[in-house]
């Protein structure tokens, strides 16, 4: 590259590797001395080679990827991010670079940037598979469900039988709204798997928000079958049974529910329950505890308006 010899003096007597004692270090020989550092877990040493490299040939892609990695072993994301913007710099092209700048951009939290990084990686190669799950997931915890499902989507083109993609696509569809389709995703999930309790309780919180209470109760009905304590499960059969009128097996859910572990929402649901078969006396026990339990929360203020006297 052209480099300027000179003296290291970190490197002078000490017979690190890579570095020949008491003459000049070129560049090259400070980034093989830094690497072998960073093989052996000498992250700290390994970034005083790279400065001392990057200040004799700032112009070398190698020397600034290589820093990012020691930075980021260190813990130095800002560091590294710095480094990888430098190597980007050098050479837009450079995929591992962004892809690179784009994890040390999530570990601080700066989803954003890691996003736009990412985005020009796509631009290139739309089916990079480190790209397209490392924004996936960004996209999920910034909320972004339904571009997240985009990116799942075309990841799943690529492994047809990642049984753990479809699953966050299917979750990231139902929280975009897309219930139909998220219902179709957990179909070929179950399909694959069988009645596995958590793709059923899934799927049965998408029925339940279509309005398809008799399908939502069949899947709460697998889910517990499999695992018989789940009070998730529960709560949401019981409610079910209740919008279908079937008050007398929401009612023995309910109670399942309180014996596993008593609520606010428990006692106020089953309150509502008693009320509706005429139980005035049972009603007021659990409004009464709900309220007790519920504190100032608003399923204690609606249990206590029940309470008042007609």
């Amino acid at each position: 590259m052209g480099a300027v010899s000179a003296v290291y003096p970190s490197a002078v007597g000490r017979g690190t590797t890579g570095a020949v004692t008491g003459r000049q270090m070129d560049p090259e020989e400070l980034i093989a001395s830094a690497l072998a550092k960073i093989e052996e877990g000498r992250h700290a040493a390994a970034v005083g080679d790279l400065d001392a490299a990057i200040r004799l040939d700032p112009d070398n892609p190698v020397a600034h990827n290589s820093l990012a990695l020691a930075r980021v072993a260190l813990g130095d994301f800002g560091g590294a991010v710095i480094a990888y913007e430098s190597a980007i710099a050098l050479d837009p092209d450079d995929v591992d670079a962004r892809i690179g700048c784009a994890h040390a951009h999530v570990e601080l939290g700066n989803r954003s940037a890691a996003i736009e990084q990412l985005r020009v990686v796509l631009a290139g190669d739309d089916q990079n598979t480190q790209a397209l799950a490392l924004r996936a997931s960004c996209y999920e915890r910034m909320g972004q469900h339904a571009l997240a499902a985009r990116d799942l989507s075309e990841l799943l083109k690529q492994e047809p039988e990642a049984d753990t993609l479809r699953l966050r696509m299917a979750r990231s569809l139902a929280r975009a709204e897309l219930l139909k389709e998220a219902v179709e995703e957990f179909d070929r999930l179950l399909e694959a798997l069988g009645p596995e309790p958590e793709v059923c309780y899934d799927r049965g919180v998408a029925h339940m928000r279509l309005g398809q209470l008799r399908h939502a109760v069949n899947d709460f009905s697998l889910t517990l079958d499999i695992e018989p304590e789940n009070s998730r499960a529960l709560q949401n059969r019981g409610n079910c049974l209740l919008r279908l009128e079937m008050i007398e097996e929401a009612l023995l859910d309910y109670d399942r529910l309180i014996k596993l572990g008593d609520s606010a929402v428990a006692r106020f649901n089953r309150g509502i329950i008693h009320r509706r078969l005429g139980n005035s006396n049972r009603a007021r026990v659990d409004f009464s505890q709900a309220v007790a339990l519920g504190g100032s929360g608003s399923i204690a203020n609606r249990a206590r308006r029940y309470l008042q006297p007609d």
